[in-house]
């Protein structure tokens, strides 16, 4: 596949995908008001950068495939990462070894994409040295 319509599948997919997760901030469940408004305004705020980058990776800027980095980092951060530690404490202080089994390969995944992020970080630098 050539690189115009590498850029073009992956502008129109942060395009489509991007409003879904204002779509999860708006449908949360949360204690007080206050909670659900600032949800449902960095829910917001994630949804038009990933919109506005996969404009930005259509028309070929530069900036929008670093905005899609920080925007999968910020969601693997809040998917995976916190939700794996919380369900670690809990396992270790009631003892419960299955919310260790529903940890670990979540943890596993945020090092995967580390590994897979760096060596496509020195792949890059490779091919622009040459």
């Amino acid at each position: 596949m050539n690189t115009m319509r590498k850029r073009l599948v992956s502008g129109l997919l942060w395009i489509v995908f991007s409003p879904l997760v204002l779509l999860m901030g708006l449908i949360a469940k949360t204690h007080t008001l206050t909670e659900y408004y600032v949800g449902v305004g960095l829910c917001g705020t994630w949804s038009i950068c990933g919109v506005i980058s996969g404009i930005g990776a259509i028309v070929g800027a530069r900036w929008a495939m670093r905005v899609q980095t920080i925007l999968c980092w910020i969601a693997c951060i809040v998917f995976c990462l916190i939700p794996a530690a919380m369900l670690l404490f809990y396992a270790f202080k009631t003892g419960i070894g299955y919310f260790v089994g529903v940890a670990v390969p979540m943890l596993l995944t945020v090092a995967l994409l580390v590994v897979r992020g760096r060596r496509q970080r020195e792949s890059q630098r490779e091919l622009e040295t040459r």
